[in-house]
């Protein structure tokens, strides 16, 4: 389903999902570039912080938005055939992964251009990986059905992000905030970010940044059991 969902988003396309590539990469250079002048940082160190990061934010943002209205896009599939929440989540996170990885080739092809040495504590992004592909299953099944119900929260999910990203040192580095540490510590996004960026520029995440995304992510595998369990007899009755 996550194949043919791709297949014909980009159908007759050139490119296909590498124009999304493209505009990421767009993206890096120009706004890494841009904040780079004005925060006075070395270039090529800012524009490999920045690539990692917004690879990561793209992949969970995605995911959370999308996981939204895993089953209001499928109603028609509802409406004739069962299909479990679950299987739902397994579609947009699968999706979902197919252009992470579209968009992972051209960060990596970056990072080799900038001559950037990976160091073997790169290998906690495979866990990290995971954990962002547990939290959206987990997202999905819990907050599908909700926003199913109540078809406003997908918009307000949306909106949050939006203002998230700014707030999320994504676009400046974490030591800008330094004498007001709270702005990231209370962040949950950070956290998450942190797990994926920070093995990738050489740095192991902290104990906090783990304890903080495994936190979110059992959160969400309560709500998950709970809330499946609640919707599932009243899923068809909400479409």
């Amino acid at each position: 389903m996550a194949n043919q969902e791709v297949r014909l988003r980009y159908k007759r396309s050139l490119l296909g999902p590498f124009w999304i590539s493209l505009t990421l990469l767009a993206m890096i250079l120009g706004i890494g570039l841009l904040y780079s002048t004005i925060f006075q940082q070395d270039a090529v160190e800012f524009l490999t912080f920045f690539a990692c990061g917004i690879l990561a934010w793209n992949f969970l943002s995605a995911m959370l938005m999308e996981g939204c209205n895993a089953v209001v896009y499928a109603e028609q599939h509802l409406r004739s055939v069962p299909i479990k929440t679950s299987v739902l989540a397994s579609r947009s996170v699968y999706s979902n992964l197919i252009i992470f990885f579209h968009n992972a080739l051209v960060v990596a092809a970056l990072l080799a251009f900038f001559r950037h040495e990976l160091k073997p504590v790169a290998l906690l992004v495979l866990p990290a990986s995971a954990l962002y592909i547990l939290l959206g299953l987990l997202w999905t099944i819990a907050m599908a059905p909700i926003c199913t119900r109540f078809r406003d929260i997908g918009q307000v999910v949306t909106s949050v992000l939006q203002v998230m990203f700014f707030l999320t040192p994504i676009l400046w580095r974490p030591e800008f905030a330094s004498e007001r540490p709270m702005v990231t510590d209370i962040n949950p996004f950070y956290h998450l970010i942190e797990i994926f960026r920070a093995p990738l520029i050489g740095v192991a995440p902290t104990a906090t940044n783990w304890f903080v995304s495994t936190g979110i992510v059992a959160l969400f595998a309560i709500a998950a059991f709970f809330i499946n369990a609640y919707t599932r007899k009243r899923l068809y009755l909400w479409l």
